[in-house]
C-alpha cells in the first residue's frame, strides 16, 4: 500500500529465509505429543518484472511415521491480498492464499510455505502479514485428509512475513540482506538460517557480496562440534555470496548449532561489509564503487525448542526389551530404562513422564519417579517405541531420543515338509505315519506343543492329535484316504497349517 516513508534500498523481490522451529502419527484418543511450528520471513518486495516468494518455513519437533498436510491461509496486515499475480502498482502487495495446503513427508522435520509477493516501483512503508496455520492432517494415499491429526499441536501456528520496500533512487543498482528466523535443533545434523541476497537490478558481471557475522544474544563458535549451549552458531568473517551475472538474487547460510539445553531465543546478525567484481570463481577484495548497500543487516532469530529454561535436559540411553518368556503375567511385556539427563535444571528431578506409540500414534503412557518401566504393547507382533522426559519444579523438559523399536511376541512360522506316508512293512494295515520339520521362527516365544488335524476320505479337517515330537502315526484302517494339516503353537497363539499330501490306505488282501 503506497505511503511515503524513508527508502530502503534492494531490489526485485525475494526471500531471505526462514523459520524452523521441531513421530509416528497418533489416534484421536491419544494426547497429542508432536509440535509443529513455523518460522517468520523477510522478503524484498521487488520493483523488476518479477515477483519474489517469501518461505515461511515450518518444523515438527520430530519425524513422523506418516505424510502430513499443513494447511494454511494469508492474513492481511498492512499488506494488502490480491487475487492474482498480474497487479503491481503497490495497490496490493501479495497473492491471497485461502484453504491451502503443504506437505512434510514422513520421517522428516521440515517443509515450507510460499507466499508470491508482487513487485512494484512505489516508494512505501515497510509492510506485513500474517500466515496462519489452521490444521495438521494426514493422508490417504497422495490425498490430504480433511479433519485434523489430533496428535500434532499446532504451538507456533502464525508466522509474520514482512516487505520490504526496496525503490531506490533511479540508476543506483544496491544489494539488500533479509532476516531469517530458525529453530535451534535438538539433535545432529546442525541446522542452517539462510538469508537471502538481492541486487536492484541485474548487472552485466557478477558480484561477491563480502560479510561477516556478530553475536547478539547469541555467541559464535569457531567450528561446528560445540552442542553444550555454550554457542549457538558458526562464526563467519570475511565470507563472501556470489551473485551471478544477470541475476539479481543469491544467499547467505549461517550453520546453526543444536543443543537440548532449556534457554531463550537468542539472535545474530549478518552485516554486508562490501561488494566486488567476481573474477572467475575468485573475488576482487577493492569494492566496486558502482554498487551500494542498502540494507546491511540481517537479523537470525535462534528459536530455543528445548523447552522452558530452568526444566531439566533429556534422558538419554532410553532402551526398550522384549520381556521374557512364557508370558504367563504379562503377554506383550516390554521392560523400558533410561538414564536421568545430565542437566537436571533449576531444581531436582521430581519425577518422569514417559510416552509410547504402539504404531497408531504417541501419547502419554505413565509417570514415574524411577528410571524404568513395564509396558503391556499388546499381542500378536505390535511393534513400540518409547520416549522419556524429566519434570522438575519449573515444569517438564524436551523429550528424549526415540527409543529402539521393540516387537512383541507372535505366533511361530508354520512347520514345513509336512509329510504322510504309509507305515512300514510289518505295520498294521491301516497305519499312517505324518513328519515334518520345525518352524524357522518361533514368533519369540518357545513352542509349546504341535496340533495335529486330519481330513478323513475328504471330509473337513478336524482336531486329532497334539505333542511336541515331529512325527505322529494312527491306524485309519483300510481303503481310508487321509490327509493332514500341522499347527505349532506358542504362549501367542497358533501359527498357519502346514498341509500335508493324501495317502490311501491298500484295500484288504493288497
Amino acid at each position: 500500500m503506497s505511503s511515503s516513508k524513508r527508502m530502503v534500498t534492494g531490489a526485485s523481490a525475494f526471500v531471505l529465509a526462514i523459520g524452523w522451529v521441531v513421530g509416528l502419527a497418533a489416534s484421536p484418543a491419544h494426547a497429542s505429543t508432536a509440535e509443529l511450528r513455523v518460522g517468520g520471513s523477510t522478503v524484498i518486495e521487488g520493483n523488476g518484472a518479477t515477483n519474489g516468494s517469501a518461505k515461511v518455513s515450518m518444523r515438527l519437533s520430530e519425524p513422523l511415521a506418516s505424510t502430513v498436510c499443513v494447511w494454511y491461509r494469508t492474513v492481511n496486515g498492512s499488506a494488502a491480498g490480491a487475487a492474482n499475480t498480474k497487479i503491481n502498482d503497490a495497490s496490493h502487495d501479495y497473492v491471497s492464499r485461502t484453504g491451502k495446503f503443504v506437505k512434510i513427508p514422513a520421517g522428516k522435520v521440515t517443509g515450507t510455505i510460499s507466499v508470491t509477493t508482487l513487485y512494484d516501483t512505489e516508494d512505501e512503508l515497510d509492510e506485513n502479514l500474517n500466515v496462519v496455520v489452521d490444521m495438521v492432517s494426514t493422508t490417504t494415499g497422495r490425498a490430504c485428509n480433511t479433519s485434523p491429526d489430533l496428535s500434532v499441536t499446532v504451538v507456533a501456528g502464525t508466522a509474520i512475513v514482512t516487505i520490504l520496500d526496496d525503490d531506490p533512487a533511479p540508476g543506483t543498482p544496491t544489494v539488500s540482506v533479509g532476516d531469517a528466523t530458525v529453530a535451534e535443533g535438538n539433535a545432529a545434523p546442525n541446522g542452517s538460517a539462510r538469508l537471502g541476497l538481492r541486487l536492484s537490478q541485474p548487472l552485466a558481471t557478477a558480484k561477491c557480496v563480502w560479510y561477516h557475522t556478530e553475536n547478539g544474544t547469541a555467541t559464535g563458535a569457531p567450528n561446528t562440534k560445540t552442542h553444550d549451549a555454550s554457542n549457538d552458531y558458526l562464526t563467519r568473517t570475511g565470507k563472501t555470496a556470489k551473485i551471478p551475472a544477470s541475476k539479481t538474487v543469491g544467499s547467505v547460510g549461517i550453520t546453526i548449532l543444536y543443543d537440548t539445553e532449556p534457554e531463550s531465543n537468542e539472535k545474530l546478525y549478518v552485516i554486508i561489509d562490501k561488494v566486488s567484481d567476481a573474477i572467475g570463481t575468485a573475488c576482487e577484495t577493492a569494492a566496486d564503487p558502482t554498487v551500494a548497500i542498502g540494507r546491511k543487516t540481517g537479523t537470525v532469530t535462534i528459536v530455543n525448542d528445548d523447552g522452558v529454561a530452568g526444566t531439566p535436559g533429556a534422558p538419554t540411553g532410553v532402551t526398550a526389551a522384549r520381556g521374557q518368556d512364557p508370558c504367563t503375567n504379562l503377554c506383550g511385556r516390554v521392560d523400558v530404562t533410561w538414564n536421568p539427563p545430565a542437566n537436571s535444571g533449576s531444581s531436582p528431578i521430581t519425577s518422569y513422564a514417559v510416552y509410547a506409540n504402539y504404531g497408531s500414534g504417541w501419547f502419554t503412557f505413565t509417570s514415574t519417579s524411577s528410571t524404568s518401566i513395564t509396558a503391556n504393547c499388546g499381542l500378536p507382533a505390535v511393534t513400540c517405541a518409547f520416549q522419556v522426559a524429566a519434570v522438575n519444579a519449573v515444569g517438564t523438559g524436551p523429550r528424549s531420543d526415540i527409543s529402539n523399536l521393540v516387537t512383541t511376541q507372535n505366533v511361530p512360522d508354520p512347520p514345513t515338509g509336512a509329510t504322510a506316508s504309509l507305515g512300514s512293512l510289518g505295520s498294521p494295515t491301516g497305519v499312517v505315519n505324518i513328519t515334518w520339520t520345525p518352524p524357522a521362527q518361533d514368533g519369540g516365544s518357545p513352542l509349546v506343543e504341535y496340533a495335529i488335524y486330519v481330513s478323513v476320505d475328504g471330509s473337513g479337517f478336524s482336531y486329532w492329535s497334539s505333542g511336541t515330537s515331529t512325527t505322529r502315526s494312527g491306524n485309519w484302517g483300510p481303503a481310508t484316504t487321509v490327509q493332514f494339516q500341522v499347527r505349532a503353537n506358542n504362549s501367542v497363539g497358533s501359527s498357519a497349517a502346514a498341509l500335508s499330501n493324501s495317502v490311501t490306505t491298500p484295500s484288504p488282501g493288497e
